[in-house]
């Protein structure tokens, strides 16, 4: 992980160190938790870290993992609302269609009435 990593300065080292272990608990939150501006910190973090000497080719690959995750997310909510408004049109437009069917099923009641005595003469 960290083999090109060769810091004689021990106080720097445990703040890299430290760096590495915050982003490592960052990314370990529930997809829920995290947003996508925690993984563009993730991200600028990983790029500074690997600039610093650390391999961290699996870490990016989590990373990248997590930014797929997201954006499918929020896909899979966009595709959910454009549905939902589809069945809002929809029970519209059957709500509408209903109402028109009882007025001519009303109409067709109202032609069928027999007529009374006093109609006739």
């Amino acid at each position: 992980m960290a083999s090109d990593f060769s810091l004689k300065n021990q106080q720097l080292r445990n703040a890299y160190m430290g760096v590495l272990l915050n982003l490592i608990m960052t990314l370990c939150q529930s997809p829920k938790e995290l947003t996508m501006d925690d993984l563009n910190k993730a991200d600028r973090t990983v790029l500074d870290l690997t600039k610093a000497g650390f391999k961290l080719h699996w870490l990016r690959q989590k990373l990248d993992e997590a930014f797929m995750k997201k954006e499918k997310k929020r896909e899979i909510r966009a595709q959910i609302r454009l549905l939902e408004e589809k069945v809002k049109k929809r029970k519209l437009s059957l709500s509408d269609l209903e109402s028109d069917l009882k007025k001519q099923k009303d109409a067709a009641l109202a032609t069928e009435t027999s007529f009374d005595f006093c109609d006739i003469v």
